[in-house]
């Protein structure tokens, strides 16, 4: 049986030194400009035998959701111990997984917390989520309304118009990153984002993804109550099989003010689930 002991480290402050509540050895603050602040032993070698990715700004929220005492919590049990996430007053751990899991590393934390559920960061793979309920296409969607292609005799490829609903920047982050240039259209009056002749040779996959994802957010913003639940089928495009593997709950967080809680999930990528509001995961989790 895994058992939670107190929380023996303060957060991470520049300059900071502390010992280890596992090993008793030397603890030193990393307080950088980009990374989210950590603790780091001072050699190389790590107590916990786990490996543990990277803290980004998207696992910093989420914890900041809970108090202190609830974050960074040591688990003791057969004999070892690992750091949990998240673990709720009533006992529960909340792994939050941001990038790629083996089915080794699933195991392991799945055997050795027991009672436990993950948060998914869809951030990656989001584009690849198609709800039954909440379809959309996306070619007729953005063909029609926000990108236009260029006769062949002109200077440009495609332009692209910015949605004005685009709350969470998907594709004016995708045309900056495919490197378009933005341009004011004197008869339409706008401005919009061009590519030159010969950039592509069809649009760029990371702005038809960026599409993908700022098309769900609108169907999930515009028509659900965040009181309540929606059950509906779903198909994870490119799926990664790896989540096939886990037996304890999983929520994908879609950065939307919405979670996808998987129920059932097969290998083809095809499943069952419920979306719900994170306040509403909040409201349960967080009591």
């Amino acid at each position: 049986m895994s058992v939670a002991i107190s929380n023996q480290i303060p957060k991470a402050f520049p300059t900071g030194r502390v010992k280890c509540p596992i090993c008793n050895s030397l603890l030193i603050a990393k307080c950088g400009d980009f990374n989210v602040w950590h603790w780091a032993h001072e050699r190389k070698s790590e107590c916990d035998a786990w490996k543990y990715e990277p803290k980004t700004e998207w696992h910093k929220k989420w914890q900041n959701y809970f108090i202190e005492d609830q974050t960074e919590v040591y688990i003791y049990g057969n004999n070892e111990y690992h750091r949990a996430d998240i673990v709720t007053k009533k006992g529960l751990i909340i792994e939050i997984q941001n990038s790629p899991i083996s089915p080794e590393d699933i195991d392991l934390r799945e055997s050795f917390y027991g009672d436990m559920i993950w948060i998914i960061n869809s951030k990656e793979f989001k584009h690849n989520l198609r709800f039954k309920n909440y379809a959309f296409d996306t070619g007729s969607e953005i063909w029609f309304r926000w990108v236009y292609q260029y006769p062949s005799n002109s200077d440009f490829d495609f332009s692209i118009v910015i949605p004005d609903d685009d709350d969470f920047d998907h594709v004016i982050n995708s045309v900056k990153e495919c490197e378009f240039t933005q341009v004011f259209d004197d008869e339409r009056g706008i401005y919009h984002w061009v590519s030159k002749r010969g950039n592509y040779f069809g649009l760029p996959i990371e702005i038809l993804n960026a599409f993908a994802s700022y098309l769900l957010d609108r169907k999930l913003i515009c028509n659900l109550d965040e009181s309540k639940i929606y059950k509906t089928n779903f198909r994870w495009l490119h799926l990664r099989k790896t989540w096939t593997c886990a037996t304890m709950p999983m929520f994908i967080d879609l950065n939307n003010g919405f979670l996808f809680y998987i129920k059932v999930l097969h290998e083809n990528g095809n499943g069952f689930g419920l979306i719900v509001s994170k306040q509403y995961f909040l409201k349960k989790y967080r009591v």
